[in-house]
């Protein structure tokens, strides 16, 4: 009974990742519903160890994780501000015992299915969210739910258009956790673990919610969903299709990672910036290149064990083309941000978690049940965390911890044998 508290508790957990409002804030960190989750399904783990009604799972699995720990380990040792790298490590530890617990919990395809059934939920509802805000922007926009919902335009032109976060703290983070849900949601469907109609609706929702986050992550939506029609299209002997939306995908996913490298508007921070010829347009660096380039400059100050965990890496004064002065501290990039902090350690070590992801994640096939879940991680894992790493720090997700827990553990060589009518 133990085990089995857990694993309901696990699925709550995966419910609250698409909630990071309302939150707390403690020893200078955000708090959110799954860190309290977290402690509750960690004990209940443990106590099922002690009580024999479950067995901790071997795997090669820890030990990339056990070198990336120990390089932020190391990194707090050496901090220019220990007291602040050691509380910010606790919340490594924690991370990385959420991909530990996910590896452990969720090891049969039906337990796949009530994970993927309880993610889609959150995420419906963080979509309504989203719908309910659009509506409120235009309607009635001194609604107080719009306090709570609606995101600052950041880098972009202020406008008679809403940027929305709706259930995350911000827009990007909140296109980050979708870029997850759907390779989640097109699994399901393949899968026919929901039906036509819903699954139709889900779609709308999360089309309308990742547009209207305005976010550089849907160049990964985009590559997600090219990745997954690119097999479908293949598998099908449709091959002209597959090119399309393997094509179609990839520069999608180009497109914005260049939209990402200039600003909009002039802005008078610019350190420097580039006029093209003939048309004397003048074309300004964004933020994001500010800051890795200070980033880069933080990580040749500090090569080998880095700043310091949960230090700031950049330090770059920028004017937004919204009109406000912002100080910028993170990399904006996960590689820069855990090089910076943690030194060539840490980025070697993270490397080495990629690396050996990677190989589990690809896949790329529909014989049966594991693989089609195989594939939709694998694909939700190179978009979220190895493409949308170039333009943001999500190293910290909560979210991305979990699917690498479930990436490893649906990979694994001793995961139950599975046929081809599952």
């Amino acid at each position: 009974m133990i085990l089995r508290f857990a694993q309901i508790a696990f699925l709550v957990l995966v419910f609250a990742l698409g909630f990071m409002q309302p939150f707390l804030f403690l020893f200078g960190q955000r708090i959110v519903f799954t860190d309290f989750i977290f402690l509750i399904v960690f004990g209940l783990w443990l106590a099922a160890l002690l009580f024999k009604q479950t067995v901790f799972r071997r795997s090669w699995f820890y030990l990339p994780l056990a070198i990336y720990l120990f390089a932020f380990v190391c990194s707090t040792v050496f901090s220019i501000d220990p007291k602040l790298s050691q509380v910010k490590l606790l919340g490594e530890i924690y991370l990385i015992g959420l991909a530990v617990l996910s590896f452990n919990l969720i090891d049969t395809v039906e337990k796949f299915k009530k994970v993927f059934q309880v993610w889609l939920t959150a995420t419906a509802i963080a979509g309504l969210a989203s719908l309910l805000t659009l509506i409120l922007f235009y309607v009635d926009r001194s609604n107080y739910l719009l306090f709570f919902t609606l995101s600052h335009y950041g880098t972009l032109p202020p406008g008679n258009y809403p940027r929305i976060k709706s259930t995350f703290l911000n827009p990007n983070l909140f296109c980050h956790y979708l870029s997850i849900s759907f390779p989640i949601l097109l699994a399901s469907i393949k899968l026919k673990w929901i039906n036509s109609i819903l699954s139709l609706i889900l779609l709308v929702l999360l089309s309308i919610a990742c547009v209207f986050t305005l976010s550089p992550s849907l160049g990964g939506v985009f590559l997600s969903i090219g990745l997954w029609f690119w097999l479908s299209f293949k598998e099908s002997n449709k091959l002209n299709f597959a090119r399309l939306s393997l094509t179609g995908g990839i520069l999608f996913a180009i497109l914005f990672f260049l939209l990402t490298l200039t600003n909009p508007i002039p802005t008078e921070t610019s350190p420097f910036y580039l006029k093209i010829p003939f048309i004397e347009k003048r074309v300004d660096p964004s933020g994001r290149v500010l800051v890795w380039q200070s980033s880069l400059q933080t990580w040749k100050e500090n090569p080998i064990v880095g700043k310091g965990v949960g230090l700031d890496v950049a330090n770059v004064k920028y004017l937004s083309p919204s009109g406000g002065l912002q100080t910028l501290g993170d990399a904006h990039q996960m590689w820069l941000n855990v090089a910076g902090q943690t030194g060539v350690i840490g980025f070697l070590a993270l490397c080495w978690l990629c690396v050996f992801l990677i190989r589990r994640a690809n896949v790329f096939s529909f014989a049966n049940s594991k693989l089609v879940l195989q594939t939709a991680l694998g694909i939700a894992f190179i978009s979220s965390f190895l493409y949308q790493g170039l333009t943001g720090s999500y190293e910290d997700a909560r979210h991305v911890w979990v699917l690498i827990g479930l990436l490893a553990s649906i990979s694994e060589n001793d995961f139950p044998k599975i046929s081809e009518n599952d």
